[in-house]
This record gives structure tokens, sequence and C-alpha cells, in this order.
């Protein structure tokens, strides 16, 4: 079983249905709620999953799931080091697959994010160190994306968008 899940080529034209729970592990790039300027790094790892919900005729079929990211960045002002800045993301995701398209091993989508996140920020205290100061805040966001499956359950996915980051990719577990 496990050996058709990693190897068995696909044939199949519609890579998203109602009842498929898919899995992304990946990185991001990029800080969309921002970082200060000459701050390095970035560079996130985030997991979301999604469940299809409810089919859309010959159309489409909506999705819905979560999405967990992390990132950090770092900069060096005035001769202090590692100042940094540490993001947590949770949330929930929603997003509408294009089944029309009917591209073998192709699953075009796009969606929106909603959720929490938790960031910590350096404050000057005064002119000679800093504090971490630590915020909560709601995130929303859009985002559009590709998976391109290698088997019917493993592929890569590319995402670009606004939410936790400007871009992510890695790989797809179908079940």
């Amino acid at each position: 079983v496990m050996t058709q899940f990693l190897i068995q080529p696909s044939a199949s034209a519609q890579m998203f249905d109602k009842g498929d729970a898919v899995i992304n592990l990946g990185v991001g790039l990029g800080s969309t709620y921002g970082l200060a300027a000459g701050a390095t790094g970035g560079i996130g790892l985030n997991a979301s999953m999604e469940y299809g919900v409810y089919t859309l005729q010959k159309v489409g079929v909506f999705s819905a799931g979560g999405i967990f990211s992390w990132s950090h960045a770092s900069a060096d002002y005035y001769g202090y080091n590692s100042l940094s800045w540490n993001e947590l993301y949770f949330g929930a995701r929603a997003a509408f697959h294009l089944t029309m398209l009917e591209v073998d091993n192709l699953d075009v989508y796009g969606g929106v994010t909603l959720g929490i996140r938790s960031h910590s920020e350096p404050v000057w205290v005064n002119n000679n160190h800093y504090n971490n100061h630590y915020i909560i805040d709601p995130f929303g966001g859009v985002f559009v994306g590709g998976r391109w499956y290698f088997t019917p359950g493993f592929g890569v996915f590319s995402e670009l968008g606004y939410d936790v980051s400007w871009f992510k990719a890695g790989i797809s577990l179908r079940f």
C-alpha cells in the first residue's frame, strides 16, 4: 500500500475532489505583516491541511482546513546584535479548486485565510538595551496556488499570496 502511495503514477485528471484530504508541508519566504527595515531571515516553516467539502458541478470543489506557520527574522542595529522577530500563525483556510481545467496531475486553487498571529518585536527601553514585546492579533489573507502530483498521494505545491508569507513551497500528501 505504501509503495502505491509513493510510486504508482497518477492517471486522474481531477486532482481534488469532495472527501479528499491534503496536507502541505513547506517553507515560506517573506513576512507579509512586516519586519523592520534591514531585518534578515523571514524564512518560515508551515503546515496546512484541506478537506474537500462541496462540489460545484463540473467547475470546482470547495475545501476547508487549517494552517500553522512559524517564522523568524533578525537584524543588527546601532551595534546591538540579534534583534529578533518571531511570528506564529494559527488559522483556518478555505479554498476553491478548479476542476474544469482537466489537466492530469494538476490542482489549481485560490483561497482565504483567517486566524490569530502571535509575534514578538524588539522595543527600545532606553539607549542601552531593548526588551521583546509580545503581541497577539488577528490576521487574514488571500492566496493562489497549485499542486503537481507525481503519484495519487504525493506531489509538490507552491503558493503566492498575502497571508503567512509571500511565497510558500513544499510537498503535498493526499489521502
